[in-house]
């Protein structure tokens, strides 16, 4: 097992499906970059790049995770990039916030 792989594991966060959807939504590489899963979420932001170019970030924000670019860089067509990303990264945030049992944004605890 590798370190990205049992980081994945202890921290119950879904790291190679969020890969999936940058690469398929936005452009990331096709390989899931070493550092995500050590700086991710704990940076609260991590920069992919992609087709987003430089600014291409995923955010870890307190309710969702969803990405972004400089906004001097956004486009017609990176704003359809970033809203289908962030339908797929909404869905799999609310899945795997009820695989580890807490209580969904807007819930009472």
């Amino acid at each position: 097992m590798t370190r990205t792989e049992a980081l994945a594991i202890a921290r119950g966060i879904p790291y190679e499906e969020i890969w999936r959807i940058l690469h398929e939504e936005c452009g990331a590489p096709g390989k899931m970059d070493e550092g995500f899963p050590i700086h991710w979420p704990e940076c609260r932001e991590y920069r992919f790049c992609g087709a987003l170019g430089f600014g291409g970030k995923l955010y870890a924000d307190s309710d969702r995770w969803r990405v972004g670019c400089y906004q001097e860089h956004s486009t017609p067509k990176r704003s359809e990039m970033i809203v289908a990303a962030d339908v797929r990264l909404m869905k799999l945030y609310a899945r795997a916030i009820r695989q580890r049992g807490e209580p969904e944004h807007g819930d009472q605890a």
